[in-house]
């Protein structure tokens, strides 16, 4: 048997009528969520042992059905992300070599998809359930290879910004699912409510897996969900936790309602919080334990999350299973508080990526994951991440990371949203240009950002230039979209507010 439908089918054995997932809507024990897995996995059972399937779907149970039946039947998902455009989820097949597809949306390309409608979900889960036999599963052993195989494909833009697809093994998600549940301290007592993208390595791993080991029942909607919305079904539905990333934070506490006091656990994935938006979270949120982690999608993700009771804001220690190691630019470890290049090892780390050898080599060099980000340990084991290598720039000579520069204006109480960005200069190489966007136009003045910078950046790092926005480009992921901001740079020399 696979080793992940595996998971779900001891748990239909051993909690059948436990609650395992809801919508807003229906319900769905262990029992039924392993049934219609499995029905589902009749769909594909002519196509070749391990045929790569695309599964394009928004959150709901169709896509956790989907999920479970294509490891059942044997097969590897590639999860496209439900936002996707028709050129990206093209070439996402293409580079994936899929042979079939599912979609809970028409999809007009490659003849490989076929459609999740209402006589399939009406086939799969009014009938939900009728027993189906498992008799040729009770004596299939999971072998250490099935372990070590690839699993699931994950697509990522990677530091080139062209898509590529990261291999994971079920020991990579399994253990990496399980070392996050346990340093969150989750329980069956709980109940997670997923607000990030069902294709998102962190939803994949660290809530529909971690909450199946743990016996978490998981709420699902389609997104996008509204901060209004969002809040009333986290108190509607006795959510305990959550997770998202921080424009999900920014835009909830936006809402005036009283704060909520039920939710325990808040983790919080894809970027890093400022210390001001970690205070007003542990406001909005009084009984909760505010986690800030750290991960990528090659690493399962999981590489390290705040614990419950620590106040001070960084990613925390490493979670089981987990080696982080701070290096100098020839390799060397370096002390705790010295800044360098963050290597990851263990059990989460991929096995490269699909049909990409070319990139894989270099960032698992000698057992390690170079994870392009540079920060220090502090003294207690503490991950700080100071910024991301690929978007430092160089002035006169000094290294210069933008999340430093960011998180400096972030401390300022007129200002929403900052970003910083570098455009050419004549006499240092680069400049610093600065995006703010103000909680309010009235009263906030460039002599003002200036000498707040000053105060705690070195000259060098104060922004040259500024400009003055309404809202902040964004991913589809909620981070900063640097390269529009780049281009927005570009075009700031032909007409846009400019204020040296």
């Amino acid at each position: 048997m696979h080793p992940i439908a595996a998971l779900l089918y001891q748990a239909a054995h051993t909690y059948s009528d436990q609650l395992a997932f809801m919508t807003l809507k229906h319900s769905w024990s262990y029992q039924q969520y392993w049934n219609i897995s499995k029905k589902f996995s009749l769909a594909l059972k002519d196509l070749p042992e391990r045929s790569r399937i695309a599964l394009k779907f928004n959150n709901g149970a169709s896509f956790v059905t989907a999920l479970f039946g294509t490891w059942a039947a044997g097969h590897i998902p590639v999860l496209i992300p439900f936002r996707a455009t028709s050129k990206e989820v093209d070439s996402l097949i293409h580079l994936s070599e899929c042979r079939a597809g599912w979609a809970d949306q028409q999809h007009e390309g490659p003849g490989i998809w076929n459609l999740w409608d209402a006589e399939q979900e009406l086939l799969l889960f009014q009938a939900d359930d009728m027993e189906l036999s498992d008799e040729e599963l009770l004596n299939q052993e999971i072998s250490e290879e099935q372990l070590h195989e690839c699993t699931v494909l994950l697509p990522t833009s990677g530091s080139t910004g062209t898509p590529n697809l990261v291999m994971l093994t079920p020991h990579n998600l399994l253990s990496n699912a399980h070392a996050h549940g346990k340093a969150i301290g989750l329980t069956p007592e709980d109940r997670w409510f997923i607000t990030m993208p069902a294709s998102f390595s962190s939803v994949l791993t660290t809530q529909i897996l971690t909450c199946l080991q743990f016996r978490v029942p998981l709420v699902l909607f389609p997104l996008p969900l509204f901060p209004r919305v969002l809040k009333g079904f986290l108190s509607q539905l006795d959510v305990t936790c959550f997770s998202g990333v921080p424009t999900t934070f920014i835009e909830l506490l936006r809402e005036p309602n009283q704060p909520l006091s039920r939710i325990r656990l808040v983790v919080v994935s894809g970027a890093q919080l400022t210390e001001r938006l970690f205070m007003e979270m542990r406001s909005y949120f009084p009984q909760a334990d505010i986690l800030q982690t750290y991960g990528l999608t090659e690493a399962s993700p999981r590489v390290s999350v705040m614990r419950p009771g620590q106040q001070q804001l960084h990613c925390g220690p490493a979670v089981e299973g987990v080696n982080i190691s701070i290096v100098d630019s020839e390799g060397n470890e370096l002390q705790p508080g010295m800044a360098g290049d963050v290597l990851v090892s263990g059990n989460g780390v991929m096995l490269g990526y699909y049909n990409n050898p070319e990139l894989t080599r270099p960032l698992l060099a000698n057992g390690r994951l170079r994870t392009g980000d540079y920060g220090y340990m502090d003294k207690e084991g503490n991950l700080h991440i100071t910024g991301r290598k690929k978007n430092m720039f160089l002035i006169g000579g000094h290294n210069v990371f933008p999340e430093e520069i960011e998180q400096c204006l972030l401390r300022m109480e007129s200002i929403e949203d900052a970003a910083v960005v570098s455009r050419p200069d004549e006499l240092y190489g680069e400049s610093i240009l600065a995006y703010i966007k103000p909680r309010s136009m009235d009263g906030i003045h460039i002599k003002e950002l200036e000498l707040h910078c000053r105060k705690e950046l070195s000259n060098y790092k104060v922004p040259k230039e500024w400009i003055f926005v309404e809202d902040m480009p964004k991913t589809g992921n909620g981070k900063l979209d640097r390269k529009r901001l780049k281009a927005m740079a570009e075009q700031a020399d032909s007409g846009s507010e400019l204020h040296q």
